[in-house]
This record gives structure tokens, C-alpha cells and sequence, in this order.
């Protein structure tokens, strides 16, 4: 017989049992957004997409303008290659 069956759906135990495992899973929404010399529309792009997500990673594929630092500005963590 296994732990959960052995647990009777609704009692304390059980619900203990199920909180403790909720509680323990960290989940993470991560959005990546590429972008090249996008530093008049990154800053609105991370700002709008940052209230659905937890965390906002821009890759710079190598803008010649201010992309990295529009998006740095706006929160996100941007890399660049």
C-alpha cells in the first residue's frame, strides 16, 4: 500500500500531507525575448510581459543601439552575444 493510499482523502492528515508538498515546489514563468536594435519598443515590451511572468530575459543578438540598456532599464536580465 502506498503513502497516498494509505491517506483518507479530506482528513487532517492528508491535508497536511498536501499542503506540505504544495509548498514545497517552486515554479518559475520565465519569458525570452530575442531582440536586435529594438530600443524604441523593449522597454514596453518587457514592462507589459512582466506582469504575466516572473522573470523577463532579453537576448540581445547583437544590437548596435541602446537594446541592452532600454531592457536592463525596464527589469529584465539580458544577454548578449
Amino acid at each position: 500500500m502506498s503513502l497516498k493510499s494509505s491517506l483518507v482523502e479530506g482528513s487532517i492528515i492528508h491535508n497536511i500531507f498536501y499542503q506540505t508538498i504544495y509548498y514545497q515546489i517552486n515554479l518559475y514563468l520565465i519569458a525570452c525575448i530575442p531582440a536586435f536594435n529594438e530600443s524604441n519598443k523593449i522597454k514596453n515590451v518587457v514592462s507589459k510581459v512582466s506582469q504575466f511572468v516572473d522573470k523577463v530575459i532579453v537576448c540581445d543578438d547583437g544590437s548596435n543601439d541602446s537594446t541592452k540598456n532600454e531592457a536592463e532599464e525596464a527589469g529584465a536580465y539580458v544577454i548578449r552575444h
